[in-house]
Parts: C-alpha cells; sequence; structure tokens
C-alpha cells in the first residue's frame, strides 16, 4: 500500500496481498454484485452502480482495507456505503454521487474483476489538477470523497466489474 499526497490530498493505493492460506473470497462478493444487480435490481446511481448487500466475504474486505490503512497510514475510516459498479465493453463511467459526498471522508475503488492485462485508467480531477492511476484486478485506490472521478473506457470484449466503498473519518 503505497500513500502520495498530492496538493494535501492523500491518495493511497495497491495491490491487496494475503497470505497462501487466506483468500479474500472475490468470487462470492463478485457473485453478490452480479446478484444484486440483476436479479434484485438494486440499481443506485445509474444502470451501471448497484448498492450490495453485506456478506462474511465483503464484511472480511472491509475488515483488511479499514484496519490496514490505519496501521499503515494512520486514518480511521468507517463504512458507510458499498457499491459495486459494472462496466460494458467499450463504456467509461463518471461517477455521479460526488455532490452528496462533500465530508472529510474517502472513497475506495477495488478492481474486483477487470480484464487481464489491460488496466483501468482512474481520472481523479481536483480542481485544475488531475491525477491518473491505473488499476486492474485485486488492485485498489483511495481518495477523498471530495474528488471527481472517471473509469475511463473499458477498451476490452468483457464486462469490468469494480467495489467502490464510501468511508466517514
Amino acid at each position: 500500500m503505497i500513500k502520495e499526497s498530492i496538493l494535501d490530498l492523500n491518495i493511497i493505493y495497491g495491490e491487496i496481498k494475503l497470505p497462501n492460506e487466506y483468500t479474500l473470497g472475490t468470487e462470492n462478493i463478485l457473485g453478490s454484485l452480479l446478484y444484486n444487480a440483476f436479479i434484485e435490481k438494486n440499481e443506485v446511481l445509474n444502470n451501471r452502480s448497484f448498492k450490495i448487500n453485506g456478506s462474511a466475504n465483503l464484511q472480511w474486505f472491509q475488515n483488511y482495507i479499514i484496519e490496514f490503512t490505519y496501521l499503515k497510514h494512520k486514518i480511521n475510516l468507517v463504512t458507510k456505503d458499498i457499491y459495486g459498479i459494472i462496466q460494458y465493453p467499450f463504456e467509461s463511467y463518471i461517477n455521479k454521487e460526488r455532490k452528496a459526498n462533500l465530508d472529510s471522508g474517502y472513497t475506495l475503488l477495488y478492481g474486483l474483476d477487470v480484464e487481464q492485462p489491460v488496466k483501468i485508467n482512474i481520472n481523479i480531477p481536483y480542481f485544475s489538477k488531475r491525477y491518473f492511476r491505473k488499476i486492474k484486478t485485486n488492485e485498489f485506490i483511495i481518495f477523498p470523497n471530495v474528488c471527481d472521478w472517471i473509469i475511463e473506457k473499458n477498451e476490452n470484449k468483457n464486462l469490468n466489474s469494480f467495489l467502490t466503498s464510501i468511508y466517514s473519518v
């Protein structure tokens, strides 16, 4: 997990690395996302972002992020909401939630199932500055809620899926 400070903004990114005998259960989290999107139709922001109901694997994932962020960077996160994003081929995703989250919290964007080896660009404009980061499956980026963000165009023929968590501090 790496932390960068840009214009006094903390941006944390990295890859989730666990010992071989442990797993995050991302297949179950992806299953929850697809179930909530296509069976329950829990549409939240638009036709590509869906609220995800809790599961044991999702709670384990959240605990990992919260504890690791606190231990490494002394940022105490409290989960507010969890969403899944499905990105169809040749589409971009523009976040429309920012105005509801103008607090001192953070947003996490995790590559749940992003086609390999293609990476997705994360664009976080803040005032007139832009920060670009590429993520792929099992990689994440955490940034302040006051930032806008865009998942750039999916250039492959498969769906990409992301997990988004909104945190307060």
